[in-house]
């Protein structure tokens, strides 16, 4: 091989190892552009997890809040339910106490009704007797008369007299014989 021969195959040699370069250079290039994405990429994922794990602390710390808070109502409740027991057995006291105060008044109450009734009874029994009595004498013919307008249809009591002439003649005078021809009886 002659000079000329390794020269070309120098030049050859050089211009595959230049493309090789540049090939290699142009993959470099493609490979420092997908590590910088990359690095972006990864930036922007430490920065998520970052967001992430202060949202997780923020979620963690209103839970141990909520649990706290629930606690608190647990033991409230809790002692309210307590109170409401005790109170409701005051209530229920309360109310047997009423019962007895109650039912003794109602008995006491009986009692003094059936006191009552006894006293009662005889001076119903007279009104209920004075009212027959009272119920007779309204049937009376003296009263009927009257009640039918009898004695005032009678002569006396047409004439234009005064009332001392009334009391004169007519059946309240001592001088009934007027009073008797009116009626009949004479």
């Amino acid at each position: 091989m002659t000079s000329k021969d390794k020269e070309k195959g120098w030049e050859k040699l050089d211009i595959m190892a230049r493309d090789k370069i540049e090939d290699l250079t142009c993959k470099i290039k493609s490979l420092e552009d997908i590590i910088s994405s990359l690095e972006v990429q990864v930036k922007l994922a430490n920065d998520k997890i970052i967001l992430l794990e202060q949202s997780f602390k923020e979620s963690h710390e209103k839970l141990t809040n909520i649990e706290k808070i629930l606690m608190e109502n647990r033991t409230l409740y809790l002692n309210y339910i307590k109170q409401n027991h005790d109170i409701t057995c005051k209530v229920v006291e309360i109310l047997e106490e009423n019962r007895k105060l109650y039912l003794s008044a109602l008995n006491e109450v009986e009692h003094k009704e059936d006191e009552n009734i006894k006293t009662l009874k005889p001076i119903l029994e007279d009104v209920s007797r004075q009212n027959e009595m009272l119920s007779k004498n309204l049937s009376s013919p003296f009263l009927m008369d009257r009640l039918y307008n009898r004695f005032w249809r009678s002569s006396f009591h047409t004439r234009p007299v005064g009332l001392a002439a009334l009391f004169s003649e007519g059946p309240l005078s001592n001088n009934n014989n007027e009073y008797d021809k009116d009626l009949g009886d004479g």
